[in-house]
């Protein structure tokens, strides 16, 4: 009877395994580019800026066009800290695969500082991040990727300090931006 028991809780264990969908994963992938707006600037920041891309599960192997989402990181943290701490790569695979959302391109830009932040402010001593945000990254992103490029598939998010951020860009740059949340 026990043996019998083992091989019937075996065979529902593996039976279960089987059928699960598993769930598709998205690639993570981290760019350099040169960002005019902090070029040049007089506090010595660097214009290769640093973004990390969530492309969602497929993107390889179609030729649509995806809406985006910008991600602005908080007060001295940087792009990398929200995917590896939060691993919003994976939150995304998991609400697409369960058609919560629709794939889409997610970009977290670095906008870390000698200072530890931006405040996504524009400045002439450190460099206009509100710039680099809505014209360089914006422009970098629709270039490389095939992304939806007008301002109604393009969201503005942001943490903290990104959060801050994404309120005051898109008060600036309502074209660009179709939504926001901070």
């Amino acid at each position: 009877m026990k043996q019998l028991m083992l091989i019937i809780i075996y065979l529902f264990v593996s039976l279960g395994s089987l059928y699960a969908q598993r769930t598709e994963k998205g690639t993570i992938l981290v760019e350099e580019f040169l960002a005019p707006s902090i070029q040049g600037n007089s506090g010595g920041e660097d214009p290769m800026r640093q973004v990390t891309i969530y492309l969602p599960s497929g993107y390889e192997d179609n030729k649509q066009h995806y809406p985006v989402l910008y991600f602005l990181h908080g007060f001295t943290v940087d792009d990398s800290f929200y995917m590896s701490t939060y691993r919003l790569n994976e939150l995304l695979d998991e609400a697409i695969a369960s058609g919560h959302i629709r794939p889409m391109i997610l970009v977290l830009p670095n906008s870390d500082t000698k200072f530890k932040g931006s405040f996504y402010t524009n400045t002439q001593i450190n460099g206009k991040w509100a710039d680099y945000i809505s014209r360089d990254v914006v422009a970098f992103i629709d270039k490389k990727f095939r992304t939806i490029p007008n301002k109604n598939s393009r969201g503005l998010a942001g943490h903290s300090m990104g959060g801050n951020g994404a309120i005051k860009i898109e008060m600036t740059n309502s074209n660009v931006f179709g939504a926001v949340y901070a």
